[in-house]
């Protein structure tokens, strides 16, 4: 198995750290910072290196969505992540400190936009200029 396999297979380990990522990217890369957006985020050279350093890794070898979202996850290291119990995920999510899986409604559109609007005690969201951020509002709700 060669270094690069045996990387992506080391990614669906619950205990994979970020670190190992980047020793991984210093070990067959010679990284040169330079300036990069991230969505709307601009990043001076040098600044928010991490992310360059795993979303470029992923682009460059090919990740499958998969392996490139464990990266980022391993990357932001969140105290919590919440899973929907009907979709099939690897271990190293579900088995991750911090991890709950949750019936899909937590994660249906409606009832979060019913617990936002309920929480802000407003009728819609117009006014936050937000109402069609769909994704936003499930992650929100």
């Amino acid at each position: 198995m060669s270094g690069l396999e045996e990387f992506r297979a080391s990614l669906s380990r619950p205990d994979h750290t970020f670190d190992e990522t980047l020793a991984f990217i210093a070990s067959i890369y010679d990284y040169q910072p330079c300036r990069f957006s991230n969505g709307s985020l601009e990043n001076a050279a040098g600044e928010n290196e991490g992310s360059c350093k795993t979303l470029g890794l992923a682009v460059l070898e090919g990740f499958t969505s998969e392996e490139a979202l464990l990266a980022e996850i391993e990357r932001l290291r969140p105290a919590e992540l919440l899973l929907n119990e009907d979709q099939l995920l690897p271990a190293s999510l579900t088995e991750r400190q911090g991890a709950h899986t949750l019936a899909p409604w937590h994660f249906e559109s409606d009832t979060a936009l019913r617990l936002l609007t309920t929480q802000l005690k407003t009728r819609d969201l117009r006014g936050f200029g937000c109402e069609q951020m769909s994704v936003a509002i499930r992650a929100a709700g």
